[in-house]
């Protein structure tokens, strides 16, 4: 590619790195990012550059900036790759606090374009925040190759390269380096992802090479246990006892499954079998596993239950902490019936919503008109979906529960909840009923059999603990 190929101005630049500036540019009609060497670079490895760049343009990887090639020309040089978004170290410390799921996302995206690049014996050498790209989809991407070399598993270096606040011990040492400085970098990274802390901030530079060196590492006091594990073994001062990729991300992948689900073994099973180390699945991937792996979901509306894992249409992801929401208030995916298939809170769902008591999303109005559609003298209810609260918690308003008394009179009830009981507020009336809390299925098994049984509402709601659950 040759440099009539690229327009760019030098006001726009966007980021310094190894080597030369990035700047914001278009080539043939795409947006991109162009890093122009600087003039005063060694390239008596030319030739080894253009073969690692043009490797790379190939080998493409999600969690890897999209290398687009090299242009050359009247003595001058640059790398042409992919325009992303932002950088990690700009989401970390200019954007305010982020969300607990996306820290565990951009970890593992890390940790995936690293096993990639150790894959192909790639040594970055210079991981750190600064080198990470957020892409306009939201995953990291891997970025800055100008340290970087080729390493077979059997070699090693003893020059000293990289940024100094993450470099490994063995580097200030220069003695038997290999891609497990790499490993250590990434353990600070995903320190700093979870902490949103500056690092080394309570070391001066005179001091940070000797503090490195003798073991000082960041707190982990505020961490998970299964992180602070995690990190303890990836910054560990001798490379052998550090995690390769590979095992870093399956410890990873593991620490975020149990940190969610590990109360809910189905769910678990279920989740690690079918989005290893996601904590955001698309809709359609998420609803499409659902109908393989349960015979009776086909059957449920699917606005239903896109309303109960909280998709949007604007954004249509399950996460995986409104997955365990679901189970939280559905009780874990038990198999119910194994053949054909069936797990328990979908059967529970769709026989609810097949016999009518459980309304949907559905308004007061036509509430109404389906209770007045049983025949008189007959106290009956039906619960509604309640579109209109929801707070923090996805469930703290979710159900309305309208019933018909036999004086023909509607009234409703808002039924919402904490982690150990439900709270029913009646219409008019300002103090609300409370009951111990128990799975949705429980307690709306309990209200229509209380009902049917001709047990008066107010009586119902207002029923001490032990007889409405016994």
């Amino acid at each position: 590619m040759e440099w009539t190929d690229v327009q760019y101005e030098r006001k726009n630049i966007i980021g310094r790195g190894s080597f030369g500036d990035v700047y914001w540019g278009t080539c043939r009609g795409s947006t991109v990012a162009l890093k122009v060497l600087q003039a005063k670079s060694n390239f008596q490895h030319l030739a080894e550059i253009r073969h690692e760049i043009e490797m790379l343009s190939k080998l493409k990887h999600q969690n890897v900036v999209v290398w687009m090639g090299l242009i050359e020309g009247g003595g001058k040089y640059g790398i042409l790759m992919s325009l992303e978004k932002t950088s990690l170290k700009d989401v970390i410390y200019k954007m305010g606090p982020l969300e607990t799921l996306k820290k565990w996302k951009y970890s593992i995206d890390i940790c995936r374009g690293m096993c990639w690049l150790a894959s192909k014996n790639i040594f970055h050498r210079d991981l750190k925040p600064d080198n990470i790209l957020i892409s306009e989809g939201g995953d990291c991407r891997i970025a800055d190759f100008g340290l970087s070399t080729i390493l077979e598993p059997s070699e090693f270096l003893i020059d000293r390269a990289g940024s100094k606040s993450w470099m490994a011990p063995e580097v200030f040492l220069k003695k038997n380096i290999t891609n497990k400085a790499d490993v250590y970098a990434v353990a600070l990274i995903v320190w700093q992802i979870f902490t949103q802390e500056p690092l080394f901030d309570d070391l001066t530079s005179s001091s940070l090479e000797n503090s490195i060196v003798t073991g000082h590492r960041p707190s982990l006091s505020s961490l998970p246990a299964s992180l602070q594990e995690i990190l303890g073994e990836g910054w560990h001062n001798d490379p052998q006892k550090r995690p390769t990729f590979p095992e870093l991300l399956r410890k990873l992948e593991t620490a975020l499954h149990e940190a969610y689900l590990k109360e809910f073994p189905c769910g678990l099973q279920f989740w690690g079998e079918h989005f290893k180390g996601m904590a955001f699945v698309p809709w359609t991937e998420f609803f499409n596993k659902l109908k393989g792996n349960c015979t009776c979901v086909s059957s449920l509306k699917e606005d239903i239950l896109k309303h109960y894992f909280g998709v949007v249409d604007s954004t249509p992801i399950v996460t995986i902490e409104r997955f365990r929401f679901f189970l939280s208030w559905f009780e874990d995916l038990k198999v119910f019936s194994s053949e054909p298939r069936v797990l328990l809170p979908f059967k529970v769902l769709s026989d609810a919503l097949n016999t009518g008591w459980l309304g949907g999303i559905i308004d007061y109005e036509t509430a109404v008109c389906r209770l007045n559609l049983v025949p008189d003298q007959t106290t009956t209810f039906i619960v509604r979906v309640n579109n209109g609260q929801t707070g923090c918690n996805p469930f703290e308003f979710p159900f309305v529960l309208c019933t018909r008394k036999t004086t023909g009179e509607v009234t409703q009830a808002i039924i919402s909840a904490t982690p150990t009981e439900f709270m029913v507020v009646l219409e008019n009336q300002q103090s609300p009923y409370i009951h111990k809390r128990v799975p949705i299925t429980t307690f709306i098994e309990t209200l229509q059999r209380k009902v049917l049984k001709g047990y008066p509402i107010g009586k119902l709601l207002s029923a001490s603990v032990p007889s409405l659950y016994t």
